[in-house]
């Protein structure tokens, strides 16, 4: 969002799924949040931030930050309370935004942010649903059937959070359930069962023994069905 066209050009061009101009505001109060959504919030001066900030106060969301110094911050917390917003929902605020990794350029600052997001995500596990780009490939109008693998337990080095899900075609799949050794080997299975096996729940990835280790991407317990 931005009321600049040279800078919704260069986000067209960088890849933005969409670009809205006009008041940032404005526009900003358009746009539904749900429990996946992540706002982030880069104003080039502090009352439009502010504004921007208003505009999302009363939205569901997994993640609100805005770019701002600590002291500013403490202020503006402050003023926000003062018009009678939440107290919960303004602690939630990531005010500064970004991991402290003393990050200085743009570039630097884009990754903090980026990494905490991350962080936010995967902790929160408010990646556990349905991807946009899973629920596209199922609901598409002429496709064959696909094998839909949810995580249900992990054990050892398995990275995800029971929950999470992953579409494996016949060539390719979508998302991913930890990745590694483990889920290569859910990967392998499901292709090789014919249609009348599924639904079932398969264990793959035991941990090695006598050697120490484990196999890579750990031990997964994967719930898989047709779609």
């Amino acid at each position: 969002i931005d009321d600049r066209p040279a800078f919704l050009e260069m986000a067209q061009e960088a890849g933005a799924d969409e670009v809205f101009g006009g008041d940032m505001a404005e526009a900003l109060a358009q746009i539904p949040g749900d429990a996946e959504t992540f706002f982030v919030i880069a104003a080039r001066n502090h009352k439009l931030g502010d504004d921007c900030l208003r505009a999302v106060a009363a939205k569901p969301s997994a993640y609100v930050g805005m770019l701002g110094s600590r002291k500013r911050a403490e202020a503006l917390k402050e003023k926000l309370a003062a018009e009678g917003n939440r107290k919960e929902w303004l602690d939630q605020i990531y005010l500064p935004i970004g991991l402290r990794i003393a990050a200085e350029s743009p570039e630097e600052i884009a990754v903090s942010i980026v990494a905490e997001i991350i962080q936010v995500k995967n902790s929160s596990g408010a990646s556990n649903g349905f991807s946009d780009e899973i629920m596209g490939a199922i609901l598409a109008a002429d496709r064959s059937p696909y094998v839909l693998a949810t995580l249900v337990k992990r054990e050892g080095s398995a990275p995800r959070n029971p929950g999470v899900k992953m579409l494996i075609r016949e060539k390719g799949t979508i998302g991913t359930i930890g990745g590694g050794t483990a889920e290569w080997d859910v990967i392998c299975r499901a292709r090789k069962l014919p249609a009348g096996a599924f639904p079932l729940l398969v264990e793959t990835g035991e941990a090695e023994t006598g050697g120490g280790d484990e196999v890579c991407g750990g031990k997964l317990t994967v719930y898989l069905e047709l779609v």
